[in-house]
């Protein structure tokens, strides 16, 4: 099973992500991991990596420093 996620971007562009292919990987994963794959998708201007936010349920995803 492939764990994906949608991406859509500020002008409604859609992307679909796979993130991995087993629940123990998908439970590892970290934000930071998420927004390097987001980095990634063609047509994303470097300068606007840093400011992407994560939301997940209309709330939004917080880095948890280890």
């Amino acid at each position: 099973m492939i764990y994906s996620v949608e991406v859509t971007g500020l002008d409604g562009q859609k992307v679909t992500i796979d993130l991995c292919d087993n629940e123990e990987a998908m439970q590892r994963i970290t934000v930071g991991e998420l927004k390097d794959k987001i980095k990634k998708i063609p047509g994303i201007p470097s300068k606007l990596i840093y400011f992407i936010c994560l939301h997940f349920r209309r709330k939004m995803i917080k880095p948890v420093k280890k």
